[in-house]
């Protein structure tokens, strides 16, 4: 088969197919960062206005579960606390508002990692809009 395709003569591309192929591949890079600018940036609003209701269920949860008690105790006596600090410990320990923390916790990372998204994708982005304008 290679020896039948050898014999046939070479036919140069047209000169502006390669132009056009390579902007068809940088307006899809450019789409591409122009969505995932968009879904950080979404997502990144959503979980910053998530923060205040998780944070007001934190603040509610360590008002209800005694936390703040035992870290008065710890502070105004510590030397009751040195005494029996492995009892103090496992209190302390178990009035932790574990599902608040996290919400709250994990409302941050995703705040963060979008963001980080965001920044990744911008200059992307960013290259495209300037394309346009000019």
């Amino acid at each position: 088969m290679e020896r039948l395709l050898s014999h046939l003569p070479a036919i140069d591309a047209p000169l502006e197919l390669y132009a056009r192929v390579m902007a068809r591949i940088e307006g899809a890079i450019i789409r591409r960062a122009r969505l995932r600018l968009a879904l950080a940036f979404s997502t990144g609003c959503a979980s910053a206005l998530a923060l205040i209701p998780t944070s007001r269920f934190m603040i509610s949860a360590l008002s209800t579960s005694g936390f703040g008690h035992y870290l008065s105790l710890a502070v105004s006596d510590p030397d009751i606390v040195f005494a029996s600090l492995q009892t103090f410990a496992l209190s302390l320990a178990e009035s932790l508002p574990l599902m608040a923390l996290l919400a709250l916790f994990g409302t941050l990372l995703v705040l963060l990692v979008s963001l980080r998204s965001a920044l990744i994708q911008f200059p992307s982005a960013r290259k495209s809009l300037s394309s346009l304008a000019a």
